[in-house]
């Protein structure tokens, strides 16, 4: 028999019973926040899985300073630590519910998002699909590349620096090009698709003008293949690039506006791909 909202509240109010009448307060209000979500999203609280959880902070990251979100998060975490100690679950899905930097949005509708775990799938199923599908989906996570620019990519947009790491450099002119680092199965599929002209188009070269359609199809495919239910991949996989953008700025201690010179520092190492 499921538990109805007012009941689950009510378990939530005994849980908080040792914390100040303010802190109470605040977290039932963030429960609520996240009722009325779960209910216009139509799904069950007590089946909410980590990743819709995560998707819930990223929509109230619209209007929510990051302060705000911490608490919101600690408030599902305290709600779904009740319900298992009350065993109407077994296993709280807030317990890997990681703070990251989250995007903040001014337009209406669903914000485009999708975790670690579902980037790491469609990762897999990419490489299982072929080159053009693990270079399109590796660009989108891992660069600020969009699918027009991966669709013109070519041999000569990709250097080694030291230790042979590989790096696209990508900007809208020469003064302004930057390294970015790709994985090594970027760097597999650049190899696969590269042809005997280091300036020739990898994906699509025999036609005369870069194939943006293609690039779409194989991010459609990989979604379908890997059952993954953002509608909007290409913008959840940017977001997730931008985050990772925001978390390693906050490592380096430096301002987002600085990252690009940061990033420029490093094209004095940078050699052509060897052939």
């Amino acid at each position: 028999m499921s538990t109805s909202p007012p009941e689950l509240r009510g378990v939530f109010e005994a849980h908080l019973l040792a914390k100040t009448q303010g802190t109470q307060a605040v977290y039932l209000r963030c429960l609520q926040c996240l009722a009325s979500w779960a209910e216009s999203e139509g799904l069950d609280l007590t089946r909410l899985q980590t990743a819709e959880l995560m998707r819930f902070l990223a929509e109230e990251a619209r209007h929510c300073s990051s302060s705000t979100i911490r608490v919101r998060r600690a408030a599902i975490r305290a709600f779904y630590a009740s319900l298992e100690e009350a065993r109407i679950i077994n296993f709280s899905p807030a317990e890997k519910l990681r703070l990251v930097a989250f995007e903040r949005f001014s337009s209406a509708g669903p914000v485009a998002y999708v975790t670690d775990e579902t980037i790491g799938a469609l990762r897999e199923h990419a490489l299982k699909l072929g080159p053009i599908h693990s270079l399109t989906i590796c660009m989108l996570h891992e660069t600020p590349a969009s699918i027009s620019r991966i669709a013109r990519l070519s041999g000569a947009d990709f250097a080694e620096g030291t230790k042979r790491k590989t790096y696209a450099i990508l900007g809208k002119n020469a003064a302004r090009c930057a390294p970015w680092p790709i994985s090594g199965q970027a760097r597999d599929a650049v190899d696969a698709l590269r042809g005997g002209e280091d300036d020739a188009r990898l994906i699509s070269p025999q036609t005369k003008n870069p194939n943006f359609n293609m690039i779409r199809a194989a991010v459609e495919q990989t979604r379908a293949d890997a059952d993954v239910q953002t509608p909007n991949l290409i913008a959840a996989l940017k977001n997730a690039h931008r985050r990772r953008e925001r978390e390693l700025c906050e490592q380096l201690r430096i301002e987002p506006r600085d990252f690009l010179a940061y990033r420029r520092v490093l094209l004095k190492d940078m050699a052509p791909l060897a052939t």
